[in-house]
């Protein structure tokens, strides 16, 4: 069974580049695994960017506003897990 990791950074653009520098290495030690990673929703495009990452899943957290941007909403970030729930 090849498995899936979920990588999870709900901080700002910055953490999301240190985070991403895990990617290659699980996907070197766990190459049938499909990586997973999560984030906000603006840096999506970043995300998508990182080498070892299959699929990009995003929400903006309800508890923190992202750069430029108002909090999320709790409803959508809830949307956003159940999305991740069913196609992880």
């Amino acid at each position: 069974m090849a498995g899936k990791i979920l990588l999870v950074c709900l901080d700002n653009l910055g953490d999301l580049v240190f985070a991403g520098a895990l990617a290659p290495p699980l996907k070197a030690r766990f190459p049938a695994a499909e990586l997973l990673l999560f984030c906000k929703a603006y840096a999506v495009p970043i995300a998508r960017l990182i080498p070892g990452v299959d699929r990009v899943f995003a929400a903006d957290p309800f508890w923190d506003a992202s750069p430029g941007r108002p909090e999320g909403g709790f409803v959508d970030y809830l949307q956003a897990l159940a999305a991740l729930r069913r196609e992880a």
